[in-house]
């Protein structure tokens, strides 16, 4: 039998109360008080060992025992065979044990109320990433940009509806302006649109968290039959294009190719791409999300455009996305621990770029389905372009991700510095893309003092002010520096171009 040795240098809680033995235990008079005093020390002494012995071969593992056991001194009349029995039955080692091993460090809360959880930085709720203003769908998968809103071609049919014409025929009547009366004469109530249903979202919600747990439980078909109820419930619920509906035909459709419904699955990807395509401004995930189903279901149909469909996701990523956008307030948080002993884990905190930024787990995922396909179809060059774009993916997501360290060892008071930390400090792509070699900072000197050699006309003073000097820096480092500009006042010619104050 192995033995564990008990660690004595954890301090652990010991939840053990025994009766107050030292007083009943000492020999006394033998006269007929003392020897009822005896007898019920005895019996005090056996209860209490019972009761140990139940507790703790309940409690605590065996090795443990013999700490919580001290050596009691026995009266002198007590059967010694049973307390040797009874000491005996609480040392063995007892296969239902439960061991209480929890240090005291981490008993910090007492749950006797509701207890809201911590506030911090990963629990920040970031903006959905769309395509910009002016984009559609069908130009950006083409690679081309429009230049305007009115130039794509699948704009939004209401915003591109006529506008009412403006007359000016009864300008002079000071009745009142009846706007449109032609139009509202022909369709009344052409601008209102139809009232939707009422449909109660939070049931729904949960039938599609249902759905979803299904899927995760392997259970396909019953997940299929709940994700049709949840589509028509929010067909009726929102309006036309919703990103809301376009998510659960995207569900749907996973569904579908899981059952085995390959057609199905595959129009309803296409649907949820024009759909996206006839939408505003689209939800970037919905789109990758789209294309990354529409590969798996033209893979599963031995489809030869898989690759490319998932190669095309993969383009509007990096046309598209943000990569330093998830980790803007986490990148830094490894700076906040000041410990270097206890608590130590505040240093290597780590947030998986697979669970806070779901734009790139799918991109990854899209490549890890195409390489698989072109192995599948001995494509050597297919396998090695998807290869070198996974790796520039991966690479560009964790540079985003980087930060040098900071101090080491423990550090002692400091503590508003967590106020330089959690900011949102400028992710490292941000930090080359907008730097002043290429992105130069323009300064406007007319709301300054003080300016280069040679634009001094720029700065406007206030009226009246009053300048003592010419306000160099140095004017107060000592006697030589003030010996070497002590005529800077009266020749500042020498310090400043000839064409500096030309009218």
């Amino acid at each position: 039998m192995c033995t564990r040795v008990f660690d004595v240098s954890q301090r652990f809680i010991l939840l053990v109360s025994l009766p107050p033995l030292s007083l009943s235990l000492r020999p006394s008079c033998c006269s007929r008080k003392a020897a009822t005093r005896r007898r019920r020390s005895t019996a005090s002494v056996l209860l209490a060992t019972d009761a140990l012995s139940l507790f703790v071969r309940t409690h605590y593992p065996s090795p443990l025992l013999f700490l919580l056991l001290p050596n009691f001194p026995l009266p002198i009349h007590s059967p010694r065979k049973q307390m040797r029995a009874a000491v005996g039955a609480v040392l063995q080692p007892s296969s239902s044990v439960g061991a209480l091993r929890c240090q005291a460090r981490f008993i910090t809360r007492l749950y006797t109320s509701y207890f809201k959880g911590e506030l911090f930085p990963n629990q920040l709720a970031r903006p959905l990433e769309r395509l910009p203003r002016g984009v559609s769908l069908a130009a950006a998968r083409k690679g081309q940009q429009a230049a305007a809103p009115s130039s794509s071609g699948s704009g939004n049919p209401a915003t591109t509806a006529s506008l009412d014409v403006v007359t000016w025929g009864d300008v002079d009547s000071t009745d009142l302006v009846h706007a449109n009366e032609q139009s509202r004469a022909v369709a009344p109530q052409a601008g209102l649109a139809p009232r939707r249903p009422y449909v109660p979202l939070g049931e729904v919600a949960k039938l599609e968290l249902q759905g979803d747990y299904l899927t995760e439980g392997g259970l396909h078909q019953e997940a299929l039959e709940y994700y049709g109820v949840v589509a028509k419930a929010y067909e009726l619920a929102y309006p036309k294009d919703h990103p809301q509906v376009a998510g659960i035909r995207l569900k749907l459709a996973g569904a579908f190719r899981r059952t085995g419904r390959l057609t199905s699955s595959k129009a309803n990807c296409e649907a949820v791409l024009q759909m996206l395509d006839s939408a505003v401004q689209p939800p970037l995930e919905l789109i990758v999300e789209a294309l990354f189903e529409l590969g798996l279901t033209s893979e599963a149909m031995s489809d030869a455009a898989a690759g490319t469909v998932f190669e095309e996701a993969v383009a509007l990523v990096d046309m598209f996305h943000n990569s330093g956008q998830s980790h803007k307030m986490l990148r830094l948080l490894p700076r906040l621990g000041r410990r270097f002993n206890l608590n130590f884990e505040e240093k290597f905190v780590y947030f998986s770029p697979f669970d806070y930024d779901r734009v790139f787990a799918l991109a990854d995922q899209c490549l890890e389905r195409a390489e698989v396909f072109y192995q599948a179809r001995n494509d050597r060059a297919g396998v090695m372009r998807v290869l070198q774009q996974r790796k520039e993916l991966i690479d560009k997501k964790f540079f985003n991700m980087r930060d040098f360290a900071g101090r080491i060892h423990t550090m002692r008071g400091h503590w508003k510095r967590r106020a330089q930390v959690l900011t949102n400090a400028p992710t490292p792509d941000e930090l080359l893309r907008y730097s002043p070699t290429i992105h130069q900072v323009y300064r406007d000197f007319k709301y300054e003092l003080n300016a280069p050699i040679g634009r001094e006309k720029e700065v406007q003073p206030g009226v009246n002010r009053v300048v003592h000097d010419m306000g160099n820096p140095y004017r107060r480092s000592g006697v030589r520096s003030q010996r070497m500009f002590r005529d800077a006042e009266k020749n500042f010619e020498k310090y400043i171009r000839a064409d500096a104050f030309e009218a």
